[in-house]
Formats: C-alpha cells, sequence, structure tokens
C-alpha cells in the first residue's frame, strides 16, 4: 500500500487527463499482480472510494518529530 501512494504521489498526481490517469491506475494493477503476489484488483477496487492514503497530521497537535507516516481515509481526512 505504501509503494502505491508513493508512485501516485510521484507520477499520477502529475498526469493532466483522464486517459493517462486510467493508464496509470491499470499499470499500477497489473504491476502489483505481478511483482508483489496481490491478488488481481480492478483499478476500480484500488483506486475508487477506498483509494490508499498516508499522511502525518491525523493526529491533531503531536509534535513534528514525533509523528507517525499512517494509513488513513479519506472519511478521517476530511473531518479534521
Amino acid at each position: 500500500k505504501l509503494w502505491l501512494h508513493e508512485a501516485q504521489r510521484v507520477f499520477y498526481d502529475r498526469l493532466i487527463n483522464v486517459q493517462d490517469q486510467e493508464w496509470f491506475e491499470k499499470l499500477a494493477c497489473d504491476l502489483m499482480t505481478r511483482h508483489l503476489g496481490q491478488m488481481p484488483q480492478t483499478p476500480e477496487q484500488v483506486f475508487g472510494e477506498n483509494s490508499v492514503l498516508f499522511c502525518d497530521f491525523l493526529k491533531a497537535g503531536v509534535d513534528v518529530a514525533n509523528r507517525k507516516y499512517e494509513l488513513g481515509n479519506i472519511e478521517k481526512i476530511t473531518h479534521l
């Protein structure tokens, strides 16, 4: 999940049209299946409503030096 998140931040966030974004999503699913031994997953399952998000600001008031990079979900993040 962390690999996918980092690949999204480095590549996907810079893609400017839907065609390129869909290409990336399919490629990422193919690579996860081939190299990480994941069960085959569709782009809708991976990038849909439960998309992978890692962040270090989920716990308000924690000193920057003590923040943990953790898996979050869009519901938690939108309620901050």
